[in-house]
């Protein structure tokens, strides 16, 4: 049951995560494009946070929840960068 509700909230994430940081972003990137941008950086840190997550970072942070968002921003202005300079 542990599977389907983390399934389930990768699904939704996927869902509305990029959804509403793009609706954020509007100034600066059109829609589409910022739902892509999102997306990616949704599926990086996804991907990233069981390989960081280890015991040294599970002491200083922790709520998983604030250390998913600390690999989220720092993913967004690495990915933003790359993406207007490159």
């Amino acid at each position: 049951m542990d599977k389907v509700r983390k399934i389930f909230y990768f699904i939704l994430g996927w869902f509305c995560v990029p959804v509403i940081l793009s609706l954020f972003t509007l100034f600066v990137l059109d829609f589409n494009k910022g739902i892509s941008f999102w997306g990616l950086v949704y599926l990086i840190s996804y991907i990233l946070f069981p390989l960081l997550y280890k015991n040294n970072i599970s002491k200083k942070f922790p709520n998983k929840y604030i250390f998913y968002g600390v690999i989220y921003i720092v993913l967004a202005v690495i990915l933003g960068v790359l993406y207007f300079f490159v």
